[in-house]
């Protein structure tokens, strides 16, 4: 799917930062290409689709040079997509604690 069809879920919490480890797998995109597809939904709120899972992937792919990645395309409602956006992210190693805050605690919200 081209990345321009791809937006982020709404509310994502996970921070992608273009670090040493976003670098590496960059590195492993330009390699090998993206060996793990990106979990989407029809975007409910306009066009394309929204990334539930690899919104990093996505990054680097988009960092690598690439136009296209690839996706399974799920129908899944808000709740699905929440859950399934946070289990994703909890299998990933290093995760910040305002991160899982979020997964505790979704309800809450940044000051300004």
């Amino acid at each position: 799917m081209k990345l321009e069809e791809l937006h982020s879920f709404e509310g994502h919490p996970f921070k992608v930062e273009r670090n040493q480890e976003l670098f590496e797998l960059r590195c492993s995109i330009e390699k090998e290409g993206v060996l793990v597809p990106l979990l989407v939904r029809k975007n409910p709120h306009g066009d394309g689709y929204e990334i539930i899972s690899g919104h990093r992937r996505k990054e680097a792919a988009l960092w690598a040079g690439l136009t296209k990645v690839p996706v399974i395309i799920r129908e899944l409602d808000d709740d699905q997509s929440v859950i399934a956006m946070v289990d994703s992210n909890l299998q990933r190693e290093k995760i910040l604690p305002s991160e899982k805050a979020f997964k505790k605690y979704p309800n809450i919200t940044s000051q300004k």
